[in-house]
């Protein structure tokens, strides 16, 4: 995995590759680092980087947010996270994606949390689980499921583009998505994906491909907590 740090300021450049360094120890997991001074290094840079640390204004007048947006504009998918002085412009950074923001000057606390969900979030993007159906197998993204449903003694995984029956029974299921906390049950017959839920009242949640699903008694309140919790950890990934 690699990280691309863009700074005007040597000494902040070498601050963070330290602490990116005492982190990889630490959390014993390999990072390349590469580092530019300017917008025009980074917007000529190939996107050969998973994580972008970026300084809300450097020196040559660009802006950190501009930039973001001009990168995601022209297909760069990595994580954008913002390292600031000015707390009020992160809403400016919705169109630009922005993960995370990092207020300065940057502590190892802010910026290990950042990673941990950084991180999370690419091995997230990658994550497959497998549909057992009869006599095959198929294999779905765990990012592109809405919602699994238990039907008419029949279970199904829904993304947008297909609704995959499964033989697997809703106890094996269950056990299959537990290590996806950003799985939520609003009743016992559906679990949804929180990345896919658009809307929500006291009554209903709105899945991403329309479908709406009644809460269960109590089940709304649990929602709010899980949904806080699911946001408050990167979400809308």
């Amino acid at each position: 995995m690699t990280i691309m740090i863009c700074d005007d300021e040597l000494a902040i450049i070498e601050q963070t590759k330290e602490q990116i360094l005492r982190y990889s120890i630490e959390r014993n997991c390999e990072l390349a680092i590469i580092c530019c001074t300017t917008a025009q290094e980074l917007l000529a840079a190939p996107f050969n980087y998973d994580i972008l640390l970026i300084d809300i204004m450097l020196d040559d007048g660009m802006d950190g947010i501009t930039i973001a947006k001009q990168l995601r504009s022209a297909g760069n998918k990595a994580i954008f996270c913002i390292v600031t002085s000015y707390k009020d412009r992160a809403i400016d950074g919705y169109e630009a994606t922005v993960f995370r923001y990092l207020v300065k000057p940057l502590s190892g606390k802010a910026l290990y949390q950042t990673l941990d969900a950084a991180i999370d979030t690419l091995s997230y993007d990658k994550k497959l689980i497998s549909v057992k159906f009869k006599y095959q197998t198929n294999y779905v993204h765990v990012k592109d499921i809405i919602y699994v449903e238990s039907y008419l003694r029949k279970r199904y995984i829904v993304t947008q583009s297909d609704r995959h029956p499964t033989t697997a029974s809703w106890q094996e299921l269950l056990r299959q998505f537990e290590d996806y906390p950003h799985f939520f049950s609003p009743k016992s017959t559906y679990l949804v994906n929180l990345v896919h839920v658009t809307a929500q009242s006291r009554l209903l949640l709105t899945m991403s491909d329309g479908t709406r699903i009644r809460f269960a008694e109590g089940k709304y309140e649990q929602f709010l907590v899980a949904f806080a919790d699911f946001l408050d950890k990167g979400g809308l990934i």
